[in-house]
């Protein structure tokens, strides 16, 4: 079961994830030690843009191409499964995945026979007195899956299975060794939600999705102004955050200035307070300090934005790059 899981599959070669308003795919080729980039394509949509839409412009703009003849995987968003990460006394591996999945069953909408379940017993933690065993264990409906394998077999015929999306950018911070021994926050901005993962030691060790994303600050700016969702996109790419003789401002490049500003404020200041609450959640549960936080995803785009965090936030915060370590 765990195989539909694993990122780590030697003989894959595209990555694929499927977002909002865009997808993007990355063909990657081993060479030594390490990977050759070969391939790296976006595609944006409208924000309106239905499934339909999206997978006839796939269709159209792949074609034949590299993509069809190769093993791909493919992003699952965390929010079509269930993710928990548990802490129990101290036990084998075997025992740990009867008791995960025992945990998890309780949470279920759903029948547990209609899951597919994976679980991982990360590390062995100190907590007190005792020894604790601590991993992972995620549930996805098996009838939303086959939905999933349907839609993407229709562009990629050696369709190989999906990773969870969320630990995805996270492996690759790990794989540019940037996270050494510390405890690091990966902090994935995307458009209607946002995914943090914790990593420690190198291994991933908590998520949560947190229920905020730049499509807020579009629907923000839609109700302010009053114009198409089209022209908020547009108007959310002209704002930056620049440092100003030690203080961070917000520059846009529109009428109306300060409206604008607070539109991003507003939202951005939720993101960041949901944020601050998940670190100081998880730095409880480790027993130690969140070192650093790295931003991802369509949202770390918006120029200056680690300088906002890192002042909210009082931490070291970096725009991640994932092809650091890439040919």
């Amino acid at each position: 079961m765990a195989q539909i899981f694993n990122l780590r599959n030697k003989n894959t070669a595209i990555g694929f994830d499927w977002g909002t308003s865009s997808v993007k795919i990355v063909g990657l080729k081993r060479k030594g030690d390490q990977y050759e980039l070969t391939h790296c394509t976006l595609l944006e949509f409208p924000l309106d843009y239905s499934d339909e839409q999206k997978q006839q412009t796939i269709k159209k703009q792949l074609g034949k191409s590299y993509f069809q003849n190769v093993p791909v995987m493919v992003g699952l968003p965390g929010g079509s499964m269930n993710i928990r990460y548990i802490k129990l006394p101290e036990m084998s591996a075997k025992d740990f995945q009867n008791a995960a999945i025992w945990e998890v069953s309780e949470e279920l909408l759903y029948d547990l026979s209609a899951a597919l379940i994976y679980t991982e017993l990360l590390d062995t933690l100190q907590d007190g007195d005792l020894r604790k065993a601590y991993g992972v264990v995620a549930a996805v409906p098996r009838e939303r899956l086959q939905k999933e394998v349907t839609k993407f077999k229709r562009f990629f015929p050696k369709f190989r299975g999906f990773g969870i999306d969320a630990f995805a950018a996270t492996t690759a911070v790990v794989a540019n060794e940037l996270a050494d021994s510390k405890v690091i926050a990966v902090l994935d901005i995307g458009a209607r939600w946002s995914k943090l993962v914790i990593v420690s030691n190198g291994k991933i060790m908590g998520e949560r999705e947190i229920g905020f994303g730049t499509i807020q600050i579009n629907e923000e700016m839609h109700s302010v102004f009053g114009i198409e969702m089209a022209e908020t996109e547009i108007l959310k790419r002209k704002i930056h955050i620049v440092s100003n003789n030690g203080e961070n401002e917000f520059v846009c490049l529109v009428k109306d200035k300060e409206t604008c500003v607070e539109a991003v404020k507003f939202i951005l200041e939720q993101l960041i307070q949901e944020l601050r609450l998940s670190l100081q959640f998880f730095a409880a549960q480790l027993r130690q300090d969140i070192n650093k936080v790295y931003l991802t995803g369509g949202g770390a785009l918006m120029k200056g934005i680690e300088l906002y965090f890192a002042e909210k936030l009082a931490l070291p915060v970096e725009i991640a790059n994932p092809f650091q370590k890439i040919l």
